[in-house]
């Protein structure tokens, strides 16, 4: 597995926590599972 993989992966998951944890503002809706 390559290290640029993994970093990848490791921002797509705090990106993924952020947009959680940040309050929903006027904008693009986000999609919803």
């Amino acid at each position: 597995m390559s290290i640029l993989f993994y970093v990848i992966k490791v921002m797509v998951l705090m990106l993924e926590i952020l947009l959680q944890l940040l309050p929903q503002q006027g904008g693009k809706p986000m999609m919803e599972d």
